[in-house]
């Protein structure tokens, strides 16, 4: 039996193809075999940091080093275009994928050179080659021509992985062939290993805690299965426990089976956002928009005067006046122009008399194909108004476990709001929120400044820009400022995705999103007697990773 570098349980391996794969290696292979999983490799040319990894690297004392990249679910090569495509499961359209054999190419020769570099020689004195392995089908049919037919290992090598492995070696074996002792065999593993002590901590163990955030977990998984029943659900959920990635899902699958679906949130960052990581291959059977820009876009269509902005800032007139707006276009438009399906999000910010006008969204309104909303009453902030449902909703599907925050920060929003979180077993703990405590704003913005500088070190903690945001409550937004002590801010949330620089935004910008490190800056829970706990609770839960509280004693 092979030894699994680095030491862990096969069950801790989470990528199922991956870990299908490393079984089968540390079993099969002889026991003078070392088997590392995910080698994630680092270079640095002309002051650019370039990165890579490698699913598994096979050391035989006998050869030397294969590199092995692992390609799940099914997938095909098209000789004709010379492409490698992912075929979807429910069938579809093929999605492009890099070309494998060229991806492990690159990291197989980055990482000799790394050896080399290591070990004090021009030339790598051992035998290394590559191949590729689709555990999941059967590979039939023509190999591209950079490849041999012995680098290609499907289902069928699973049961015979040390020839396969000796097969490969034997086809790259320079001559003669050198082998290695266990002295030699340890020196070359010294030689790879060091390359994880130049990575920077904290970059690395949020890399490492995104892979075991698995946004669906079997819940959420379980909850989409059972809706498929259902033309009419409410789901309950706080916040980080996947809700718009449910709603997200349910719109694709209600668009790719040809029925012509709306998407419609409250935030326009996340309209913005939902627009960005949705495919455009459904064309007009999935739009997706804000109430405010589909109540725009309608009244457009049905040639109806209205103002020409979402940012309007009349809450009375979004409320009581847009809905009636939206009632007269629909009236006006032709029912091609409308949706047979419609999933909402952020529900618990939609006012009564909004329900009522996206009844007239659907082309049949007593015979809809789908009505979905997502909600959480806690993200709420208008208190003096109940979150409200439309009739006819039924009882809400309840989401209870977080898949997005680390488990540290999920307790710590949990203690907010004064309720028990419930997170997985194999979730990862993370780091503890820190708390401070600034005078007033402008100092607690230099505060931020310098946690955003120790954050994006290289020779630290390594993060980007695009990772970090700084949130406040709106009413302090007279307090920004145009830097952060060194470091620039941008308000432009597509600035930031970008990596301009860090975002600052407002709680009310930002409800719906997420970062990967979040900087707070709020005053505390009962400040100059006002209850801040949703804001708090919203802030901190947009936070995945790293957390950092600025509690303000100056009133806002």
């Amino acid at each position: 039996m092979a030894r699994l570098v680095p030491k862990l349980n096969l069950s801790e391996i989470r990528n199922v193809s991956e870990r299908k794969v490393a079984t089968v290696l540390v079993q099969q292979l002889p026991d003078s075999n070392v088997v590392m999983h995910s080698y994630n490799w680092v270079q640095c040319e002309s002051r650019t940091i370039i990165e890579g990894e490698c699913d598994f690297l096979v050391l035989d004392p006998n050869y030397g080093i294969l590199f092995i990249e692992v390609k799940g679910g099914i997938i095909k090569y098209l000789p004709d275009e010379e492409i490698w495509v992912r075929v979807p499961s429910g069938g579809g359209k093929f999605m492009p994928i890099k070309d494998p054999f060229e991806q492990v190419n690159r990291s197989m020769y980055r990482i000799v050179d790394h050896v080399n570099s290591n070990l004090k020689c021009d030339k790598f004195p051992y035998t290394y080659g590559y191949a590729v392995m689709f555990p999941d089908g059967i590979f039939q049919g023509p190999h591209p021509a950079s490849a041999q037919r012995e680098q290609i290992f499907d289902a069928n090598t699973l049961n015979q992985m040390q020839k396969a492995v000796r097969r490969v070696f034997q086809l790259f074996a320079r001559k003669p062939i050198i082998s290695m002792d266990k002295q030699k065999l340890a020196r070359l593993q010294y030689a790879l290993l060091p390359k994880f002590d130049i990575v920077p901590v904290l970059y690395r163990a949020i890399e490492n805690q995104e892979a075991m955030l698995h946004r669906a977990t079997e819940d959420q998984k379980n909850l989409l299965r059972s809706l498929s029943e259902h033309n009419f659900a409410a789901i309950r959920g706080g916040a980080g426990t996947g809700k718009t990635l449910l709603a997200v899902a349910k719109a694709q699958e209600l668009a790719a089976n040809g029925i012509r679906t709306l998407l419609v949130c409250y935030n326009r960052a996340l309209k913005d956002w939902l627009l960005e990581i949705v495919s455009d291959e459904f064309g007009d059977l999935l739009s997706i928009y804000t109430f405010h820009s589909l109540t725009d876009e309608f009244c457009k269509m049905a040639k109806i005067e209205f103002v020409d902005s979402e940012s309007t800032p009349d809450q009375i007139f979004w409320n009581e006046v847009a809905p009636e707006r939206l009632a007269e276009a629909c009236d006006r438009l032709s029912s091609g122009q409308k949706f047979d399906a419609v999933i909402v999000d952020e529900g618990q910010d939609f006012p009564s008399l909004w329900w009522n006008s996206i009844e007239y969204v659907f082309r049949d309104p007593e015979h809809k194909s789908c009505f979905y909303i997502f909600y959480d009453p806690r993200q709420k902030f208008d208190k003096k108004n109940p979150v409200e449902l439309p009739d006819g909703i039924g009882t809400p599907f309840i989401l209870n476990t977080n898949c997005r925050n680390t488990t540290e920060i999920a307790r710590h929003c949990a203690a907010i709001i004064n309720e028990e979180v419930t997170t997985k077993a194999d979730m990862p703990s993370g780091s503890s929120p820190q708390i401070h405590s600034e005078s007033d704003w402008q100092s607690a913005f230099r505060m931020a400044g310098q946690i955003v500088k120790d954050l994006c070190r290289p020779d630290k903690h390594g993060l980007k820009s695009s990772q970090i945001v700084i949130l406040t409550p709106g009413y302090a937004r007279k307090h920004w400022p145009d830097k952060a002590r060194e470091s620039d801010i941008v308000e432009a949330i597509n600035q930031w995705r970008n990596n301009k620089s860090v975002l600052v935004a407002s709680l009310h910008q930002f409800k719906g999103l997420e970062a990967d490190a979040v900087i707070l800056l709020s005053p505390s829970l009962s400040e100059s007697g006002r209850d801040y706990q949703i804001e708090n609770y919203v802030g901190c839960s947009r936070a995945k990773h790293v957390l950092h509280i600025i509690h303000v004693e100056e009133n806002p």
